[in-house]
C-alpha cells in the first residue's frame, strides 16, 4: 500500500497540467499534438520585452578592464545576442503546474466547461522546460547565475582555443535568451506557468523559418506552420504528445490524466470512447473537485 501511494505521489510530481475548451480538446487527440505560439504574437504584450530590458541593463551595467578576457567575453556575448534576436524567435506551449485550479478554469478552461489535461513532464527534455519568472528580482538573480556559470566556462578556456570560446559564447547567449523568454510581470504571477520552448531561425538567405536540429524531434512534421487570426497572420508549431519509438523503445503517450470541469457535462463513457479511439487508452480520468457557478 504504501509503495503503491508514492507510486501516485511521484507520479503527480511529474506532471504538469494545460487547460482548454472542449473544441481544442477534441483537436488536441485528433491530430496528436499541442500547438506553440510565437511568443511575438501571445495575450501579454510585454513578453520578451521586460525580461530583455532587464538583462540589457545588466550587461550593460557589467564594468571591466578594457582588453581583459571578462571584458572581451561580455562585448562577444552582446554582439553575438543582437544577432540571435535578428535572426531567432521563441515558440511556446504553455502548462502550469496547478491541477484542478479556479484561476486555471475561469481563464483557460472555458470558465470550467472545458478540460485539464496532466501532461508527464518526462516526455520532453530538460532542455525545454522553462520555468516562468514573475518577480524582477528573480530574474536577476537569474541572470547572474548564468552569467558567472558561462564567465567562469569562459575563463578555463584556453587563450588560443576559439573554439571552445564560441562554444562558449554561443550557449550563454542561448541561455540568455531562453531566460527572458520565461520571465513574464508579477501581475500574472497566478498562472503559475511552465514553458516549452522551441527556437526558429530565419535567415536572411531564405527568408524561411526553421527549426533547429535536436528541436525537430519534437514537432510533428518538422516544419513552421501559418494559421489565419483576426490580427492577420501568425506562425505556430505542432508539438507531438502520441507514444512514439525511440531506438526500439517505446515511449508513452505525453497524456496521463484527463479531467472534466466542474461545469462540463460530458460523460464520462464518451470521453472514454473519444480518448480510445485517437489512441489515447487507458487514462486516469476524473471529474473536478473545483465548484462554482457561472
Amino acid at each position: 500500500m504504501a509503495n503503491a501511494l508514492a507510486e501516485l505521489v511521484a507520479e503527480d510530481e511529474n506532471l504538469v497540467f494545460h487547460y482548454c475548451d472542449s473544441r481544442s480538446f477534441l483537436s488536441l487527440l485528433e491530430n496528436g499534438c499541442l500547438w506553440a505560439s510565437d511568443l511575438r504574437s501571445m495575450n501579454d504584450p510585454r513578453e520578451i520585452g521586460d525580461g530583455k530590458r532587464i538583462l540589457d541593463s545588466f550587461l550593460q551595467g557589467l564594468e571591466f578592464a578594457v582588453g581583459s578576457p571578462n571584458d572581451e567575453f561580455r562585448k562577444q556575448v552582446l554582439e553575438r545576442l543582437k544577432i540571435v534576436e535578428s535572426l531567432t524567435r521563441s515558440f511556446c506551449t504553455s502548462f502550469t503546474g496547478l491541477k484542478d485550479d479556479l484561476y486555471s478554469w475561469l481563464n483557460y478552461g472555458d470558465k470550467g466547461a472545458g478540460f485539464c489535461i496532466g501532461f508527464r513532464r518526462d516526455y520532453f527534455s530538460d532542455i525545454l522546460w522553462h520555468n516562468v519568472t514573475y518577480s524582477d528580482q528573480q530574474y536577476r538573480a537569474k541572470v547572474k547565475k548564468i552569467w558567472a556559470s558561462s564567465l567562469t566556462n569562459y575563463a578555463g578556456c584556453a587563450a588560443d582555443d576559439e573554439e571552445a570560446k564560441k562554444s562558449v559564447i554561443s550557449r550563454a547567449t542561448f541561455e540568455l535568451q531562453d531566460s527572458y523568454s520565461a520571465f513574464k510581470h508579477a501581475s500574472w504571477a497566478a498562472e503559475n506557468e511552465m514553458r516549452l520552448l522551441f527556437p526558429v531561425i530565419r535567415t536572411e538567405d531564405d527568408k524561411e523559418f526553421r527549426i533547429f536540429g535536436f528541436y525537430e524531434d519534437y514537432i510533428k512534421g518538422g516544419k513552421v506552420r501559418y494559421r489565419s487570426t483576426h490580427r492577420g497572420i501568425r506562425p505556430y508549431l505542432t508539438v507531438s504528445v502520441k507514444e512514439h519509438m525511440i531506438d526500439d523503445v517505446l515511449v508513452p503517450s505525453a497524456i496521463a490524466q484527463v479531467i472534466l470541469g466542474p461545469n462540463n457535462v460530458s460523460e464520462i463513457e464518451v470521453v472514454e470512447s473519444v480518448l480510445a479511439e485517437a489512441g489515447f487508452a487507458a487514462l486516469k480520468i476524473d471529474k473536478s473537485d473545483c465548484k462554482f457557478v457561472v
